[in-house]
């Protein structure tokens, strides 16, 4: 479980300092996905840097099962915009490392190699990064992600560099593992159609400073085929006429 109470972050520069979140509060429940939209400059990675436990100047309080976050404590899986792949390591390799950085001496073979089939890459595991498309790498980042067992998984607009095709492929790919290793997870995207599919619930941030604007629970969380539902496209309606007028009243 993922608490964030009264959040409020603040850089400092030459010119004084701005504040990049106000006032966020967020509860991610037990094995829940939280989507996170926002417009660009909101303050979205922001979020992530506090919840993985590299930003550690903040105010306000984030607790990870009733814990201070400490990443050296916490299994925090994080999956980037840029995969984070090392060009040096094979897909199987890069796929490991963190499970095995984390505690070699309990390091799960088994478990790693049935989280790469069904991903697709255990017959790549020997390729190199460099020989991968956008939507393999993605995988892999997905892999090592699920692969070091996290109690807290972050993923900070991990789709967006892909085409449309791959990109829903993806999604389905990473649910489809998601439901059967279930983690309390923060999803950021700018797509509303992404955070619609994957979100259980779709926090809403305004402009710089980011700050929540609308919690909208997910009614199509869960079902099969959401996209296929009139719902889903309701709902994709609904956010895009709120954040129309949400964030022209925040210019």
């Amino acid at each position: 479980m993922i608490k964030v109470d009264n959040l409020t972050v603040r850089y400092k520069n030459n010119r004084g300092s701005f504040t990049a979140l106000y006032d966020i509060n967020i509860e991610v429940g037990d094995k829940e996905i939280v989507s996170v939209i926002g417009p660009s400059g909101c303050g979205k990675t922001t979020l992530v840097y506090v919840l993985s436990g590299i930003i550690k100047e903040f105010e306000g309080s984030v607790l990870v099962n009733n814990m201070v976050v400490n990443p050296i404590r916490t299994r925090i899986g994080v999956v980037l915009q840029n995969y984070g792949l090392l060009p040096w390591k094979n897909v199987y390799e890069n796929a490991v490392i963190g499970a095995k950085i984390k505690d070699k001496e309990k390091f799960d073979r088994h478990y790693a190699e049935f989280i790469l089939k069904e991903l697709g890459l255990i017959d790549m595991k020997e390729k190199y990064p460099n020989s991968l498309s956008g939507g393999q790498m993605q995988r892999v980042a997905i892999a090592r992600s699920f692969i070091l067992k996290p109690e807290i998984l972050i993923m900070d607009e991990p789709f967006s560099a892909l085409d449309a095709i791959t990109r829903e492929k993806i999604q389905e790919l990473f649910l489809k593992i998601w439901v059967k290793n279930r983690v309390s997870s923060v999803f950021v995207t700018h797509s509303i159609e992404e955070a619609v599919y994957v979100g259980k619930k779709i926090i809403i941030l305004s402009n710089s400073p980011g700050r929540i604007i609308k919690v909208i629970d997910n009614p199509i969380f869960g079902i099969e085929n959401p996209r296929l539902s009139p719902k889903f496209y309701s709902i994709v309606m609904e956010i895009r006429e709120f954040i129309k007028e949400g964030w022209k009243i925040e210019n």
